[in-house]
């Protein structure tokens, strides 16, 4: 699927994608003023304060050990670091698919481990697919056909500002217009705003604490099984009435949709909330369409994990030390292997990342991002994709690309460009 924005006028384009989480909103207007963005419309407060802080790109100069330099030689300085690294990590890779394309490529050929950042929260969601699978539904089903969503978390507000707008419009293709869509939210957070009309939209919430989630899904499963079971916990006994209430929605609704995001469910025994949502959607296809919607705050991750799925027949992270590509997931993670104290070179690749998130470690790193990094040993800066440079990223559901276009004149290369640098230079 290929969305290209329209330019305006001389200063305003329309139709941007916003490249800055996992929904990526197609519907953005984007002002540019002596290379400063900023976001006319719709009301996102995320999109807004990431394009605001797009600093114009002459700003930004290359650093090799401590000093300012040019582009040449920090990518000469990079590939001797490289050169004589013993075990090199590639990490980050927050960006396109073609910065994702040119990273696998490079731990390839230096014989490095790559992984991604966001990589715990995207195994937490694939390790249930990978054991039994479950039911798995796209933003465009959801917005034509769902009529409940059950959305398990707490921080959809601050991470997937515009959820509910994308996934309840005011107007389904598949929906009469009589028909109510219904928005259960569970956890103790803010839900998301809403721009859709009351008359088209009910709203519910059960509140608790993500770590009662477990129990909470596991009664009500087995509420729709038809068994009554016993119910200790205080808060659980605080939510039967809601629990029941939702039964009863879940079984009175022709497709309902469960969504959640795994980075929030970063706590011991986290898995087990999310085997739960999965076995409560199979319980609700027994008898109805129900599926779920695994949300992931950064496109980056959806897309470099789809790239080096496509490219090794695995997803990151990998090694590649041996000469050919390896999974194994906990084993290979960045943290596990700085724990180990076997990493001597770390190389992050970036674009669209709003901090550089290193191990506090002395180990060299080599910085290819958009953020200067003063404590890096070579730094070399480069554009943000969907703003100085153009591209691709995969949507939360993984089965929609978008176009990002280039929103103002910049000189600064992309991550592939500078990544195919430092190769180019290796192999001279």
């Amino acid at each position: 699927m290929v969305l290209i924005s329209k330019k305006n006028s001389s200063n305003e384009f329309a139709d941007v994608v916003c490249p800055f989480c996992g929904l990526l909103c197609d519907d953005v207007i984007v002002n540019i003023d002596n290379g400063n963005l900023s976001m006319n419309s719709p009301d996102c407060g995320l999109a807004k304060q990431r394009f605001a802080s797009a600093f114009p790109p002459a700003s930004y100069s290359c650093h090799a050990n401590g000093a300012k330099c040019e582009f040449n030689e920090a990518i000469k300085t990079a590939a001797q670091l490289l050169t004589q690294a013993k075990f090199p990590v590639i990490c980050g890779v927050m960006s396109d698919v073609d910065g994702a394309r040119a990273a696998v490529e490079f731990s390839d050929i230096v014989g490095a481990v790559i992984d991604v950042q966001g990589n715990h929260a995207f195994h937490r969601n694939s390790s249930r697919m990978q054991r039994s699978g479950y039911y798995h539904s796209t933003i465009t089903e959801i917005r034509n056909r769902a009529d409940l969503i059950v959305l398990v978390g707490n921080e959809f507000s601050v991470h997937f500002p515009r959820l509910l707008d994308l996934l309840v419009p005011d107007r389904s293709c598949l929906l009469p217009d009589e028909v109510p869509r219904q928005v259960v939210f569970v956890g103790s957070g803010t839900p998301p705003d809403t721009t859709i009309e009351n008359n088209r939209l009910k709203t519910d919430c059960i509140r608790c604490e993500l770590g009662e989630v477990t129990s909470l899904i596991s009664i009500l499963a087995r509420k729709l099984n038809g068994t009554c079971p016993q119910v200790d916990s205080v808060l659980c006994k605080n939510s039967l009435a809601s629990l029941n209430e939702l039964a009863k929605q879940l079984n009175k609704a022709n497709y309902s949709v469960i969504a959640w995001s795994a980075e929030e469910f970063d706590f011991p025994l986290g898995e087990l909330a999310l085997d739960a949502l999965a076995e409560l959607i199979e319980t609700v296809n027994k008898e109805k369409r129900c599926s779920g919607l695994p949300l992931s705050r950064l496109p980056s991750t959806v897309t470099a994990n789809l790239v080096s799925t496509w490219q090794t027949g695995n997803p990151t992270p990998l090694s590649f030390r041996s000469g050919a590509p390896e999974f194994r997931g906990r084993h290979f993670s960045l943290d596990s292997l700085v724990d180990r104290g076997e990493v001597d070179l770390l190389v992050w690749i970036g674009g669209l990342e709003e901090t550089i998130d290193l191990p506090d470690t002395e180990i060299d790193t080599v910085v290819i991002s958009p953020l200067y990094s003063p404590a890096s040993s070579v730094y070399i800066p480069v554009g943000i994709p969907g703003i100085d440079h153009r591209g691709h990223l995969f949507r939360t559901d993984q089965v929609v690309p978008l176009y990002l276009q280039s929103l103002r004149d910049s000189s600064l290369p992309s991550a592939s460009e500078a990544v195919k640098a430092i190769i180019k230079t290796l192999k001279n």
